[in-house]
């Protein structure tokens, strides 16, 4: 093969392999990779025909660049919450009854209950009224506004477009999207506009002009972020909402993590046969009796403290413990049953902190359920805390 020709067939190999469609990369988070609409809440007399709540959808969907879809009320709160909560951890769906019903969760989760419920990322609460009225249109006004040709002629002997119809829209327009927390939009709504129509055929009120102003005037859309509108929820007092938006826009570490982290923090989980540290001098103990039976039947076994159980100890007595948390707090340190939580505020915040920093996941759980080794240490250390009984 002569020399032109090889570097002919080495070419045309390149220009082969560059023009190969490279494969599409994979998202490492369906969830998060997933494009998500927009929810259209459509209220007032505006939207009583198809044809304008299909142009608010249209307008909605160019203007966000998003999947729209529209809706005529908010689903409640309550069962939002409740539907979600249903397959999740044991303590997150019992408390989501109460925690839903309660005045300042129910406040909070109205927007993110709407999102969950249908999927969506921003929320448009539109709210306009139509008043229309009419009466025959002069000759400047059908020239004006587009009557010429045939369509004059028709008009001119009463059978064409020869009344003016004019429609004022009255009410807001609200964006709702999620950087990190809920963040509302709003714009008031007032325009006006004529048209051409039959005497006996008025025409749909259209609301594309004042939709679109009403969005173009809103500041530009931030990206959502559900982790920390989750954390900030199990953070402030709504632990179920917080799973819930979890459980529903995240996935993998993100999502274990916040669950964990909202079962933490429904209530102080009580370790099983803690053992009371006390420091004042021993007792002479009385002459030994054997203990009753029932007693010792249910005196559990290393192998039945579940990995979550010893973490949610050794987290409690990490604050409880950290003398120097106490000194910044101007606290005089005291000692405590292991595994009890307190009623401090700044111990209530410690123990949070360990949860939504990833201490307890990242540092605990995985270590306790990956391997017999970190499963053996916090034993160890629990027992040499006094937290749980030795079995020698």
């Amino acid at each position: 093969m002569s020399r032109s020709s090889t570097i002919a067939t080495v070419l045309i190999g390149l220009l082969g392999a560059a023009c190969t469609p490279a494969k599409a990369p994979v998202a490492a988070n369906p969830r998060a990779a997933q494009v998500r609409g927009v929810v259209l809440v459509l209220q007032g007399s505006a939207f009583r025909d198809v044809a304008a709540r299909e142009e608010a959808v249209r307008i909605a969907g160019e203007k966000t660049g998003r999947p729209a879809h529209a809706i005529t009320d908010e689903p409640p709160v309550q069962r939002v919450v409740e539907s979600s909560a249903a397959p999740l951890e044991a303590p997150i769906a019992k408390a989501a009854r109460t925690e839903a019903r309660g005045a300042k969760c129910k406040a909070k989760g109205r927007a993110p209950a709407t999102a969950m419920a249908e999927r969506s990322d921003v929320i448009l609460r539109v709210r306009l009224d139509a008043r229309t009225t009419a009466r025959p249109a002069t000759d400047a006004e059908r020239k004006e506004l587009g009557a010429s040709g045939f369509g004059a002629m028709l008009s001119a002997v009463g059978l064409g477009d020869d009344t003016l119809y004019e429609t004022k829209l009255e009410g807001t327009v609200e964006r709702v999207t999620f950087p990190g927390a809920a963040i509302t939009a709003k714009q008031r709504v007032k325009w006006t506009g004529r048209r051409l129509g039959r005497k006996d055929a008025a025409p749909p009120p259209t609301i594309g002009e004042a939709l679109t102003k009403a969005l173009d005037t809103m500041p530009a859309m931030q990206t959502p972020r559900w982790e920390s509108l989750a954390r900030g929820f199990i953070g402030g007092g709504c632990p179920v909402l917080g799973a819930t938006i979890a459980a529903t826009f995240l996935d993998g570490a993100a999502e274990r993590r916040l669950r964990t982290a909202a079962v933490a923090a429904l209530g102080p989980v009580r370790a099983p046969e803690p053992m009371e540290t006390v420091e004042a001098a021993p007792i002479p103990a009385p002459e030994p009796v054997p203990e009753p039976a029932p007693e010792v039947a249910t005196k559990p076994a290393d192998p039945t403290y579940s990995c979550t159980t010893l973490c949610t100890m050794h987290m409690v007595e990490l604050c409880n413990n950290d003398r120097a948390l106490w000194t910044q707090n101007g606290a005089r340190w005291e000692n405590t049953r292991c595994g009890m939580r307190r009623g401090e505020e700044f111990l209530a915040a410690c123990y949070r902190m360990q949860w939504l920093s990833g201490t307890y996941q990242q540092s605990c759980m995985e270590p306790c359920e990956t391997g017999d080794d970190g499963r053996t240490r916090l034993l160890a250390m629990l027992r040499r805390s006094g937290c749980i009984r030795s079995e020698s």
